[in-house]
């Protein structure tokens, strides 16, 4: 007897079938470029998981309140129609070796970047020798 004999089979996710039911879950990836959109270092890495052969990949933290609810510096984001082209190819490029795809929606909340919502922090001052 196998000790997963259920690892490979097909899986159903709603009207959706995965391949295997081998699952990535959603980390934070930091990958995406300065201004949101998905990178190119993003759609290689989540292509490469699909062409191991993981059924169900599911992307780390879209932020959907930017930058409000942004929690990491080069986080991708999904708040504006314009970033749907790119989020798409990622999809098409992860569907080609047979993975869905899930994006993970996300605000950050009271974890959200002070810089990403605030700008900066002025330096701090240190106190003179006298004091």
């Amino acid at each position: 007897m196998k000790p997963f004999p259920h690892l490979f089979q097909e899986g159903r996710l709603g009207r959706r079938v995965a391949k295997n039911r081998i699952v990535m879950s959603p980390m934070g990836d930091n990958m995406g470029n300065p201004d949101g959109s998905v990178s190119e270092q993003q759609i290689a890495y989540y292509t490469e998981r699909a062409k191991g052969g993981t059924g169900t990949i599911i992307m780390g933290v879209l932020c959907v309140d930017y930058p409000g609810g942004k929690t990491q510096g080069c986080q991708a984001r999904i708040d504006n129609p314009k970033y749907i082209k790119d989020l798409s190819r990622l999809a098409r490029s992860v569907h080609r070796y047979g993975a869905l795809f899930l994006p993970q929606l996300h605000h950050a909340g009271m974890i959200a970047l002070r810089q990403a919502i605030f700008g900066p922090a002025p330096p701090r001052l240190r106190p003179s020798p006298e004091e």
